[in-house]
């Protein structure tokens, strides 16, 4: 999954959400990572963020 293109949510094979991002120059200097982020953009990164939890319990149920 992915949200305009630099902040991925997924989950990963422990059953944990992830959130990477392509990080510009200064925001990997100073650890902060908050861009452009529009109601539309909050609403979507919180359907991918829904999505990845529910696979994440996918994940550890099948255990």
């Amino acid at each position: 999954m992915s949200i305009d293109r630099h902040l991925d949510v997924n989950a990963t094979r422990t059953g944990a959400v992830r959130l990477s991002a392509n990080l510009q120059p200064e925001e990997m200097k100073h650890g902060a990572y908050v861009r452009d982020v529009d109601s539309l953009t909050a609403r979507r990164l919180a359907i991918e963020l829904l999505q990845a939890a529910e696979e994440a319990d996918r994940i550890i149920a099948d255990r």
